[in-house]
Order: structure tokens, then C-alpha cells, then sequence
């Protein structure tokens, strides 16, 4: 059994002792898949396991409500702003209390993609072509139709800088329409505009540095977007992804490297486009704050390797815990 070593001395460990709180929600772009997230976590822990459990909405009286409870470990349940970017683990520094997931460095370079592409680049894991461009520019249909030719793509896909949840992607298609509504529903004002690598979309969970395994996710219409994440039905989840083992063994290896270079902590999620024509593997993003909906990779894939749902949370708490 894969971690069995550190999932036994999870399941001896006393949390009587630790007093959770589980932060959510707010008002953010992706407040919505975070209290989904917060739900499915708060009915698969037990209040009986910990000497207390509290699910703090994140607004303007998080810091005193932190203060007055005091918990020992917060399980940061944030997705996007605020708590995916490094605001929330970097309060938490400052007042001294123990969170899950990554650190504030960690968590800010994932998010801000052209960050961490240049750090995947320097690992070689291999990035899709791409520009940086404003608000303003993505709008520019000259500018914007030039790329097809500077990256001799037929696609290219428009994504905020600093997005999850695939809010704000575009694609457009060369000799097509140049519908960007998408993009400009969200408020980012950098984008990546970047080639748009076909075949199949996988996803690759870390847990403790090491590789869990790879699912594949094959939408039932259009690419793996908002819609198709969080609806029942839309996807379809294949584990193990149906990979040649070379390019599978890759994957892992990248999905690895990228946890380390970046600096996360306990777990982390890398997803990759993989063209089975052409062997062309390219990295989408590497997620320090992988969704805990009923529908998300993480537990899902965790689940495949026996390790059930509270025990998996129960790590991540022992792991915050313990540091």
C-alpha cells in the first residue's frame, strides 16, 4: 500500500488534541468551488476525532475570528484570490498559526503562471508557446491573429495570468470567429495567450513528493472547463490514464519535479495536455490548492491508492501539524 508507513502513524495520531478551523468561501471568482470544497471536507471529518472543529467564512472578520479561536492548524479549503495566492498562508505566518497546503512562495509563484513557467522551463518540463498580454491587447485582432503564425498553431487558447478553475479561458480558431467573452468576464487584467496543444487532458496528483498516478479526463463536449469540472456527467474519469508507459513514467517524473522546484508542501496537482500523435507533452499548471469537491482529482485519484477521503485530510492536518 502505497504511504503506508506515514498513513499508519496518521491513524495513531491523537487530533483530540488540535483544534481545526476550515477557512472558505469569501468573494472571490472561485469563492463557489470553495465552499463546495469546504462542504465535502467538513462531512467527511468527524468532530469527534478533534478537540474542535470551526468552518470560518473568509471575510472581514477572519483575522479576529482567528485570533478569539486560536486554532492549532487551519485547513486552508480557499481556491484562486486570497487563498491560492499566497495572501491567506501569508497572514497565517504572521499570526503564527500552523495551515495546510503550501506556503506563501510556493503558493504565489504556482499562481502566477508566467512564474512558474520560467521555473518549469529551467527543470525541463516543457511549456506550451506563449505571450503575456493585457486586457487591452487581447482585444487587438491584429495583434492577436499574428500569433497563429509566430507559433504556427491553428488554435490559440487566452487564459488570465492568474486564474484557476479554468475561469476566463478562451480559444479561438485560426479563420474563425475571435470570441473572447470568456476572458473578459473575469477581471484579470494579464493574459496568456498561447498555443493550443490538442489531444488528451490528464492530471497528475502529488502527495508527500511522490506521484500518485495520472487520470485522464475526457470532456463529453468541448475542452475541460468550468462547466465540465464541476457538473455531474460532463467528464468522463479514466484511471489509470490510457498512456504508452514511456510518456506515462514522464508524466510522473514532471508532475514531481514541478511539486519540488516550486516549493510546495504536502500535496499539489500538475495537469498536462499529452498529443499521442506526435508524443508532444506540454504542462498546464501546477495547482498547490487541488479541489476537494465530490467531483475533484485529488481524493478521487487518492482514493485509487487506499487512501480514503478523511484519511487524506487527516494527513494533511498531520502534516501541518507536525512541521
Amino acid at each position: 500500500m502505497l504511504f503506508e508507513e506515514i498513513i499508519s502513524k496518521v491513524k495513531k495520531f491523537d487530533f483530540t488534541k488540535i483544534k481545526l478551523a476550515v477557512v472558505y468561501g469569501g468573494n472571490f471568482e472561485e469563492s463557489e468551488v470553495s465552499r463546495s470544497s469546504a462542504r465535502s471536507i467538513l462531512e467527511n471529518l468527524q468532530k469527534s476525532d478533534f478537540l474542535s472543529i470551526d468552518a470560518l467564512e473568509c471575510d472581514e472578520n477572519l483575522i479576529d475570528n482567528l485570533k478569539k479561536i486560536k486554532p492549532d492548524v487551519v485547513l486552508n479549503a480557499m481556491h484562486g484570490e486570497f487563498g491560492e495566492d499566497g495572501r491567506l498562508p501569508a497572514i497565517l505566518d504572521f499570526l503564527d498559526i500552523k495551515y495546510t497546503h503550501s506556503g506563501y512562495l510556493a503558493s504565489i509563484i504556482a499562481m502566477q503562471k508566467p512564474l512558474a513557467e520560467s521555473i518549469f522551463v529551467k527543470h525541463n518540463i516543457p511549456i506550451a508557446k506563449g505571450i503575456v498580454a493585457t486586457r487591452s491587447e487581447i482585444k487587438d485582432f491584429d495583434k492577436i491573429s499574428k500569433l497563429f503564425l509566430d507559433f504556427d498553431a491553428k488554435k490559440l487558447v487566452i487564459k488570465p495570468v492568474d486564474g484557476g478553475s479554468s475561469i476566463g479561458v478562451s480559444i479561438i480558431e485560426q479563420g474563425g470567429g475571435f470570441d473572447i467573452s470568456e476572458s473578459l468576464k473575469c477581471k484579470s487584467q494579464n493574459f496568456f495567450v498561447q498555443e493550443f496543444v490538442g489531444g488528451l487532458e490528464v492530471s497528475v496528483p502529488v502527495l508527500l513528493g511522490k506521484a500518485l498516478g495520472i487520470l485522464q479526463l475526457n470532456p463529453k463536449n468541448g475542452f475541460y472547463n468550468y462547466e465540465n469540472k464541476y457538473t455531474d456527467n460532463k467528464t468522463e474519469h479514466i484511471y489509470p490514464a490510457e498512456l504508452p508507459s514511456d510518456i506515462y513514467n514522464k508524466l510522473l517524473g514532471f508532475a514531481e519535479t514541478a511539486h519540488l522546484a516550486l516549493g510546495c508542501k504536502t500535496l499539489s496537482r500538475s495537469d498536462f495536455k499529452v498529443e499521442l500523435s506526435t508524443g508532444k507533452i506540454i504542462i498546464l499548471e501546477t495547482n498547490t490548492h487541488p479541489g476537494f469537491t465530490k467531483l475533484s482529482i485529488f481524493p478521487e485519484v487518492a482514493a485509487k491508492n487506499g487512501i480514503e477521503f478523511e484519511t487524506l485530510l487527516k494527513l494533511m492536518v498531520y502534516d501541518a501539524y507536525c512541521e
